[in-house]
């Protein structure tokens, strides 16, 4: 992805690939993201003005769909709220400061439309859509240190949110979620001073968080982690001149 290409390599076999080819030049290409539905593997990009280009096969000539929601797009991400294997779309709206989504219905895209008001000025989203008919958005932003938590349960249209805060800038941060516990824990990369830690933030049925922070290691330059059963974390650590 470059600012106004997206481009696709196609592998050879294992951990070698063709030269890159571009597949579609757009200006402004802020976020891309892959998806798998009952239509098969697709791609959705999002330019700065608001586009968004839905690819559903790799065809050379073809692009298959693209429509304009919204300005100033920060985000893009796939989820699907009542588990039925049709894609819902969302964004955060850098412009209004706002999150935006689509419901789809089978085949019908963006069939019930809905804009949420924020209350930081996020840049990155990751979406828990593990429980039918309740979505949590995870909104936060690179080098900031909150973290916005919205949950909508469409069953109700009723919407909570929460706004929780590391003690340092963020790097990254993913979640796990136990949906029969109605609990999820949202864990933050942080660092400060080349300090990295993880900061670990659990909800119970959304009400306060219960907070934990460790430090993992010093001198780090850049970092990034998984986080499922285990919590294995990357890092670039300086040692002397070497790194």
């Amino acid at each position: 992805q470059s600012s106004s290409k997206l481009f696709i390599s196609f592998a050879k076999g294992n951990n070698s690939f063709y030269s890159p080819v571009c597949y579609i030049s757009k200006q402004n290409l802020s976020d891309i993201t892959s998806y798998v539905d009952r239509g098969g593997r697709k791609l959705a990009a999002v330019s700065l003005e608001g586009n968004v280009y839905l690819i559903s096969s790799l065809s050379m000539q073809d692009e298959n769909f693209n429509l304009a929601l919204l300005e100033g797009a920060a985000a893009l991400q796939v989820f699907d709220y009542n588990r039925d294997g049709f894609k819902e779309l969302a964004f955060i709206d850098a412009g209004s400061n706002t999150m935006k989504f689509g419901l789809s219905e089978r085949r019908n895209m963006m069939r019930t439309y809905f804009s949420l008001n924020l209350s930081t000025t996020p840049n990155q989203l990751i979406i828990d859509d593990s429980k039918k008919n309740i979505t949590t958005f995870i909104c936060y932003k690179k080098g900031e240190k909150a973290i916005e938590v919205l949950r909508y349960n469409f069953e109700r249209s009723q919407l909570n949110k929460q706004i929780i805060y590391a003690s340092d800038p963020i790097r990254e941060v993913k979640f796990s979620s136990d949906r029969l516990k109605d609990r999820i824990t949202v864990c933050a990369l942080t660092l400060q001073n080349k300090i990295l830690s993880l900061q670990e933030f659990e909800i119970r049925n959304f009400r306060n968080p219960i907070a934990e922070k460790r430090q993992v290691a010093d001198n780090v330059e850049d970092a990034t982690f998984n986080f499922s059963v285990y919590k294995d974390v990357y890092a670039l650590v300086r040692l002397g001149r070497n790194v």
